[in-house]
């Protein structure tokens, strides 16, 4: 461990979810800023069920994991989701085999998984209902978002049975990993709201 290194936190909280949807994952290391080498470890991953990639999905120069994929004969399906955090969503097919290119930021990765990968993974292995149940319960703070993509706030449920109440988190950022862990629910805001004052009814998943 060395101070003001980066680490791939990413690579460990994405291999608990895998396991948590009843998967193994493979960790095949971090791919360096280069394109022969993300197409050379992406061979190697297509060999397993289902790919996971973790950033290089965006536009920047050295995101390289969509054009590896379509050299390697994956089918691009889709490209960006309307979602807020997570926009910068992959998803191809080479064979039987999908790809799932997630953002590179932890809380996009985390939120990316939960709404498009677990449930895909679960369809997977033979599960007929994939979603997890939601709730709906009172705001126990007013809370704002830019108007334009499906809202996915971090929450903190408290209370018991029909008391249940949200309660937003303030730090909200992407690369925040730690409020994915001082949280333990999604807030599901529609792409229209730009305002929930104190006390509405929100769709919460626990």
């Amino acid at each position: 461990w060395r101070e003001g290194a980066v680490y791939s936190s990413n690579s460990v909280m994405l291999a608990g979810l895998v396991a948590e949807a009843g998967g193994e994952a493979i960790d095949l290391g971090i791919a360096p800023d280069d394109l022969g080498e993300t197409k050379r470890l992406l061979e190697q991953a297509f060999q397993a069920d289902a790919v996971i990639t973790c950033g290089g999905v965006s536009m920047g120069r050295y995101d390289h994991v969509r054009t590896a994929a379509e050299e390697l004969g994956a089918e691009p399906v889709f490209w960006k989701v309307s979602i807020k955090p997570g926009k910068p969503f992959f998803f191809a097919r080479r064979g039987a085999c999908p790809l799932f290119g997630a953002p590179g930021n932890p809380v996009s990765a985390h939120v990316t998984f939960e709404m498009l990968i677990r449930p895909a993974l679960l369809a997977m292995q033979g599960a007929s209902d994939t979603a997890r149940p939601t709730l709906r319960v009172p705001l126990a703070a007013p809370y704002h978002q830019r108007p334009g993509r499906l809202g996915l706030a971090r929450v903190r449920l408290t209370g018991e049975g029909g008391d249940l109440r949200a309660h937003p988190l303030t730090a909200q950022g992407s690369g925040i990993l730690s409020s994915m862990v001082q949280g333990n629910a999604l807030m599901l805001v529609p792409a229209e709201i730009t305002e929930l004052p104190l006390g509405a009814l929100v769709t919460v998943l626990p």
